[in-house]
């Protein structure tokens, strides 16, 4: 917040609490990534003393912010839907010991591994013999929260997918607030966003995808600061670290918001008016790129080695009209259609009294075009030279994206809707909103997804006592992508994302049990021992139990895979 109120000038004390916990950690993540490549915990150090010298700068600097009034009925409902957002979000992380997702396991692999190493790492290792491409800034959040807190990281990554879902539930108010100008309809939007939306929002939970949420919740509040009408220096700082943060914590929302940048700061070029916005953006990226370029220069080399990847060959499946429409959620999208048709027919007509800035439409049309071109137009290339359809960069992250934006015009039709009827706004406004939340509750299908059971807690115990007394040369016979993350072995199935290398060196797990049970065993493969995680009647003849939790989960030593 103090970052808000010292860069930004916040409008108001409203707006300095809404935009505060992002660009905070917009600071977090980059000076945990700068203090990483010392030690962990210097970062503890550190952001007290940044702490202390904001507020005196601030303290120092009159803000001339307007004294804090009554919540209006806006601001009364926008608390409560912040509220029910965090609630809910919050509600499925107690049913989990884990969080759900193949995205979360990854994720919490990278996160305990920096926890183990204890500052910045480069690899895969001891699982895979693979380089690291994945951005670790959100990871390094969740080591810090957990070196700080105790908290194992599955418990600090749980937490934060319900905060950011609410962080980025206020940003879609204030940005919806910028680029309208209307409180009631950055209100609905917020609800929209919050409440309705399926992918982008109450998803993010399910798959797992935290980097994702923090790298377009940094992307929203760059979106914010460029609206400023006369940026300054401060303007152009905070976008440049927030870009920068943008960077260090999620490639693919790296991509989409430096391609939609560049298309607004064209776009701004050819419009007079528009200068000063073309400005602010092009100082704010040769910004981020001067305060990162110790980590940028080096990331931005290892596009050479794209080839090694699977990001131009991953198979994703096929996205129609109705998984699209599911995707976003039946209501939502269907709310978003509506508002973007009647805004667009009463602008036809020259009958639409809302206008939507640049910040809205030129990050829309960026991401559906990307989303068009990687979903549909690549993918028929690729089939027709190389008979696979591959969905490259995939395209559903582009989806996802784009809700952020939708929610914008889901929250216009309501807007639209309440202003035909004529009772009184204050009345209007709580009608809508129940309305609002009265399709939150028939969404509840969708949110019954979230409580559907992972790995048992049975599972989990046998899998953390492995952690704790078995020898580093052990290797867990279980696919289970979360085994790797609890039992801290290799496993058969070790969960890495397309951006990576692929290994090329070594024997992989597979290898190492394929040898290790044949009659030619190599001393390498000699020197691992096999364990499986199975009930105890499973247990074969000659086979060692080392641990066993009443007869429903047991280590159980191997002398043979089975």
């Amino acid at each position: 917040m103090l970052v808000v109120a010292l860069l930004s000038r916040g409008r108001s004390y409203e707006e300095i609490l809404l935009r505060g916990p992002a660009v905070g950690f917009a600071a977090a993540v980059y000076l945990a990534l700068v203090s990483s490549y010392l030690h962990l915990a210097l970062f503890w150090a550190a952001w007290p003393m940044l702490a202390l010298a904001l507020f005196l700068i601030v303290w120092r600097i009159p803000l001339r912010l307007p004294w804090p009034a009554r919540l209006d009925v806006v601001g009364c409902w926008l608390v409560i839907v912040i509220a029910l957002v965090l609630v809910t979000r919050l509600l499925p992380t107690q049913w989990h010991v884990l969080p759900p997702g193949w995205d979360s396991t990854f994720h919490l692999l990278l996160a305990k591994k920096i926890l183990t190493a204890q500052g910045m790492i480069y690899d895969w290792l001891p699982f895979e013999a693979a380089g690291l491409n994945y951005p670790v800034g959100s990871h390094l959040l969740i080591a810090e929260f957990s070196l700080a807190t105790g908290l194992p990281p599955h418990t600090v990554f749980k937490f934060l997918v319900p905060l950011f879902g609410a962080i980025t539930t206020a940003q879609i108010f204030v940005f919806t607030l910028r680029v309208s100008g209307h409180r009631e309809l950055a209100l609905y939007a917020a609800a929209s966003y919050g409440l309705l939306a399926v992918l982008g929002s109450i998803d993010y939970y399910r798959w797992g995808g935290l980097p994702n949420l923090i790298g377009m919740s940094f992307f929203l509040e760059c979106l914010i600061v460029s609206t400023e009408r006369r940026p300054g220096m401060r303007d152009v700082a905070l976008f440049g670290l927030l870009f920068t943060a943008i960077f260090f914590t999620h490639h693919h929302v790296m991509v989409t918001a430096g391609l939609t940048f560049a298309a607004m700061f064209a776009v701004c070029l050819l419009r007079r008016e528009e200068h000063a916005r073309a400005r602010l953006i092009l100082g704010g990226l040769l910004t981020s790129l001067a305060i990162g370029c110790f980590y940028i220069v080096p990331y931005a080399l290892k596009a050479t080695g794209l080839g090694d990847t699977s990001i131009f060959r991953f198979e994703e499946t096929f996205i129609s009209f109705d998984s699209f429409r599911h995707g976003l959620g039946h209501i939502f999208s269907t709310l978003a259609a509506l508002g973007l048709a009647t805004w667009l027919v009463l602008w036809g007509l020259r009958r639409q009294d809302v206008r939507f800035d640049l910040a809205l439409w030129v990050p829309l049309v960026t991401i559906a075009s990307l989303f068009v071109i990687f979903a549909y137009a690549v993918r028929a290339i690729t089939l027709s030279l190389y008979g696979t359809a591959y969905a490259v960069f995939t395209p559903s992250r582009f989806q996802t994206d784009l809700v952020y934006f939708l929610a914008v015009f889901a929250g216009y039709i309501v807007f639209a809707a309440r202003r035909s009827v004529p009772i009184p706004v204050s009345a209007g406004v709580s009608v809508a909103s129940l309305a609002l939340l009265y399709l939150a509750f028939e969404n509840r299908e969708r949110w019954n997804v979230l409580y559907e059971p992972n790995m048992p807690y049975e599972r989990y115990m046998a899998l953390d006592w492995i952690s704790k007394n078995t020898p580093p040369n052990t290797i867990v016979l279980s696919n289970d992508p979360a085994a790797a993350y609890v039992s801290w072995r290799r496993t058969l199935n070790t969960p890495i994302p397309i951006s990576e290398p692929r290994p090329k060196r070594g024997l992989t797990s597979k290898d190492i049990v394929r040898l290790r049970t044949s009659k030619d065993a190599s001393a390498e493969a000699r020197t691992w021992q096999l364990v499986a995680v199975a009930p105890l009647s499973t247990a074969g003849p000659g086979d060692e139990v080392l641990w066993a939790n009443f007869e429903r989960e047991a280590v159980i030593l191997k002398k043979r895979a089975q």
